[in-house]
Formats: C-alpha cells, sequence, structure tokens
C-alpha cells in the first residue's frame, strides 16, 4: 500500500473514531437531558437543534478531523519529490 493511500486510511480511522465517540457523548448527552429541554424550549426549538448538531457539527467534526490525519501525513513524508505516479497511486 502506497504511503498515501496509508494515511487516508489512517486519517478515515481517526475521523471515524472521534465522530463515533462525540456523536456517542451527545446522544447520550440529548438522551440525559430531553425532558427537561422539551419543557424549556418546546419540541420545534429542540429538533432544529439536534437537526444542527447531527446534521452539521458531527460531520464538521469528521472532516476536521480526517484533515488532521492529512496534515500528519505532510508532517512526517511532506510533498516535495513525490508524485502520483512514483508512489504507486
Amino acid at each position: 500500500m502506497s504511503k498515501y493511500r496509508e494515511y487516508v486510511s489512517f486519517a478515515n480511522r481517526l475521523s471515524l473514531y472521534f465522530t463515533v465517540y462525540i456523536t456517542v457523548v451527545v446522544t447520550l448527552g440529548c438522551c440525559v437531558s430531553f425532558w427537561q429541554a422539551y419543557k424549556d424550549v418546546g419540541l420545534s426549538v429542540l429538533a432544529e437543534r439536534l437537526l444542527v448538531i447531527y446534521g452539521i457539527l458531527i460531520p464538521g467534526s469528521y472532516v476536521l478531523f480526517f484533515l488532521i490525519g492529512l496534515y500528519k501525513f505532510h508532517l512526517e513524508y511532506g510533498f516535495k519529490n513525490k508524485t502520483w505516479e512514483s508512489d504507486g497511486f
């Protein structure tokens, strides 16, 4: 496996791990405080907040950690004197 593919794989695993962790924590937090939040703000506002969390913030965290993983590749190997063909890609 080429180094680029190896680090894309690493970045994918890293971002998936953190995204799943964040999703579980957010879901548990929502389950614990759902009833209180429902009484405070109502269902429509609560649904809008959950949509923002699950629709924007969690996918955004996946992209963020994926880019962090690719940056690790850049720090370790750099992109100078690297071409797609020479790396077997």
